[in-house]
């Protein structure tokens, strides 16, 4: 049986104006998918918006047997 991988990409925004407030928003979207039972998610880039905006993106690994 074979198994196919799938990769995702979600964008979430979030805003912090420290580095302490980025990293406390970094770890609650990590935990939005650790509630809705995604083990696989990785936050793949932060991108800054402005001085307190950032674009945040997700990747997950989704395992479909075939």
């Amino acid at each position: 049986m074979e198994k196919e991988v799938v990769i995702n990409q979600d964008f979430h925004t979030i805003t912090a104006r420290s580095t302490d407030q980025l990293q406390t928003q970094l770890y609650k979207v990590l935990d939005l998918y650790r509630n809705n039972r995604k083990e696989f998610a990785l936050i793949s880039q932060v991108q800054p918006v402005n001085d307190k905006e950032f674009i945040v993106i997700i990747e997950t690994i989704i395992e479909q047997q075939n």
